[in-house]
């Protein structure tokens, strides 16, 4: 029973958002259903996530298991989709948001769900194309307008078809033979840059740190973490298996870039006097510490890839709505203008503590358990200087929240505004949500090693 009822339930992953987004047009002019109908979409994708994750661990066949690691991404994913699905109405143009965003959730559980290239190659194609249009939607101003995405969207779009036909993967390309080292290695490092544009690898990704001064900040944060996970189950999925021995000769030098990286964000949170830019500086360098994940325990462990890399969107999305808060009621968004602000809003105060807190990686929170189960690899004996490098940019980032808290919510009453209002009480539990599954994963992060008891990847 449960064998027959999978396929039913991963055709229904595939084409419940579709179903939402003509649902959506067809009653576009009326918002309050379509926030009904968005909501309802985005629940039963959850509901259904959930059920074909139990239909799989249920199955314990090696491939149901392999199919787990996508749906638990997935079900993952459908935070920052609902984010940017559920953006303010009144800023510009983010009433086509609730269409966009389930677009991106078809084009996104068509990459995860599917097992054929050339599939996946159609779906990479649709998701980046609609993740570009809803960057485009989101309010900025003229003078800021520089579309940062777009070459990284273009570079991929031809960096992952190419690598996929130079591995001889596609129809009516000649499979790659033994002899053919030097083109294996191109496919290998044309999937791995298709994928790596979209995360913190390398200093100076503008369009990874990005944010402007208009409109809210929530929306560009959720797009970002949308497509850094996406982009690891890619190199998991289709650039890992492609991996050829002498990669190992230049790894060392990937993870010092990945380290600069993380060094350089820290240091721009640390000089940036508006809030939104250096959360956006912050979730950069934090961010990279998903690249000696992925390249150090990737291929036999992707279940510590899913705990760093979760942790860290869930407190990350969290910073970015208590951030968008902060501005909204008091109208400022540099440092100097707040001050002593837990006076006026005890619930935003903890919620940004706790938040910055889990960020940060200390103990006892999922990402610090995924940093040490990736610290336990066997492979680091010949890189165990990785394990200490990260700890300069890991402190910088704590360091940098901790400033930020103090010079909001401590210190004497500004009189520059008037009282602005606390977060809600009901939204403030929701938002408590968003840090219970990073607690878990950080008390009991083997939960998820019982899970993916395979060699390969998923």
């Amino acid at each position: 029973m449960v064998r027959s009822s999978l396929p039913v339930l991963m055709d229904g992953l595939l084409w419940l958002p579709l179903t939402g987004v003509l649902l959506v047009r067809f009653f576009s002019r009326n918002s309050g259903r379509v926030r009904k109908i968005f909501s309802g979409i985005l629940w039963g994708e959850v509901a259904l996530a959930t059920v074909a994750g139990r239909s799989l661990i249920g199955s314990g066949s090696p491939m149901a298991l392999r199919m787990l690691f996508p749906v638990l991404i997935l079900l993952a994913l459908c935070l920052p989709v609902g984010l940017i699905g559920r953006g303010e109405s009144r800023q510009g143009r983010e009433e086509g948001l609730p269409v966009l965003s389930l677009l991106m959730l078809f084009f996104s559980a068509g990459f995860l769900l599917s097992p054929s290239p050339v599939w996946s190659i159609a779906f990479w194609g649709g998701l980046l194309f609609t993740a570009g249009k809803v960057a485009e939607t989101f309010p900025c101003g003229a003078e800021e307008r520089r579309e940062p995405l777009r070459p990284a969207i273009l570079l991929s779009l031809f960096l992952f078809p190419l690598s996929q036909a130079l591995s001889g993967r596609l129809p009516f390309f000649p499979s790659v033979g033994p002899g053919q080292a030097g083109l294996s290695g191109g496919a290998f490092g044309l999937s791995v840059l298709a994928f790596l544009v979209f995360c913190p690898f390398f200093p100076f990704q503008r369009w990874l740190s990005f944010v402007p001064v208009s409109g809210g900040l929530t929306g560009w944060i959720a797009v970002r973490f949308a497509l850094f996970l996406l982009s690891v189950f890619g190199v998991l999925r289709w650039a890992l298996p492609l991996e050829n021995p002498s990669f190992s000769e230049s790894l060392p030098v990937l993870l010092g870039l990945s380290f600069l990286a993380q060094l350089q964000g820290g240091l721009l949170a640390l000089g940036e006097p508006v809030l939104r830019k250096r959360i956006s500086a912050l979730v950069f360098s934090q961010t990279s510490l998903s690249i000696p994940a992925l390249f150090l325990a990737g291929r036999d462990r992707p279940w510590v890839v899913a705990v760093l890399s979760i942790s860290l969107m869930m407190p990350g999305l969290l910073l970015a709505v208590v951030s968008d808060h902060l501005e909204r009621e008091t109208r400022r968004q540099r440092f100097r203008d707040w001050s002593g602000l837990h006076r006026f809003m005890p619930r935003a105060d903890r919620l940004f503590l706790v938040a910055s807190i889990a960020f940060s990686a200390v103990p006892g929170f999922g990402a610090f358990s995924g940093l040490v189960l990736v610290g336990t690899n066997p492979a680091l004996s010949s890189l165990w200087i990785w394990s200490l490098l990260p700890l300069a940019g890991i402190v910088l980032v704590q360091a940098v929240l901790w400033k930020s808290w103090e010079s909001i919510f401590l210190g004497p009453s500004s009189s520059s505004f008037p009282s602005p209002r606390d977060l809600p009480f009901p939204l403030s539990w929701k938002l408590v949500a968003f840090l219970v599954p990073v607690l878990l994963m950080g008390a009991f992060p083997g939960i998820l090693e019982e899970l993916f008891r395979w060699k390969g990847g998923p």
